[in-house]
């Protein structure tokens, strides 16, 4: 958490515990680095819900 929490430069890791609980998403240029970070494409870290709500895995 504190890795992510430097690259976001973030002062404190509360954004990062909302992403994990889904309590709120990240932008759309944070979803980019995170999909960096972790290797994977943006795509991959989403979760379509249904036709009208996408939400962060």
């Amino acid at each position: 958490m504190k890795d992510l929490q430097d690259i976001f430069g973030f002062s404190t890791p509360q954004a990062l515990y909302k992403w994990q609980h889904g309590t709120a998403l990240p932008t759309i240029d944070n979803m980019v680095v995170l999909a960096a970070v972790f290797g994977v494409k943006v795509d991959d870290i989403l979760v379509i819900a249904d036709d009208n709500v996408i939400v962060s895995a």
